[in-house]
């Protein structure tokens, strides 16, 4: 190991900056066209279908409206305003990130911060909360 920075000066003399000579934009490019091969026994063929129909539904999408493509697509980590009526704490939708477990339950710990969290933050409840505030100093 103590001999390969004598061979890297060298390459660099030899090649010039490192941004001149490198594969990686190849590389990344060549994984993506072999992601279109799908017939192991004639690639060229299947990968020259896969980027021809890609770019053609690609340029087709762009003429359609109230298509979801990977130009208009929103982003995933943007939460979208949901308005059926529910309470205003629920307003927002998120996504759910990993594989679902209906089985999971919080802590108690957790699910009491849950709980004083909604009753703080939603307007709904604030008639309750004042209430609830006027008896606790009448009685304290």
């Amino acid at each position: 190991m103590i001999h390969l920075p004598i061979h890297l000066a060298r390459e660099a003399k030899l090649g010039g900056p490192f941004q001149y000579r490198n594969m990686y934009p190849f590389e990344r490019y060549w994984r993506e066209l072999k992601a279109y091969n799908h017939n192991k026994g004639h690639p060229e063929g299947s990968i020259a279908e896969g980027y021809l129909a890609e770019k053609s539904l690609t340029f087709c999408s762009r003429y359609l409206k109230n298509i979801s493509i990977k130009f208009n697509k929103s982003t995933q980590k943007e939460d979208k305003y949901v308005s059926n009526g529910v309470m205003s704490i629920f307003k927002y939708s998120g996504q759910t990130k990993g594989a679902s477990d209906r089985g999971n339950r919080l802590p108690h710990d957790e699910f009491n911060q849950a709980c004083i969290y909604v009753l703080q933050n939603c307007d709904e409840i604030s008639q309750y909360r004042e209430e609830y505030m006027r008896k606790t100093e009448v009685e304290g």
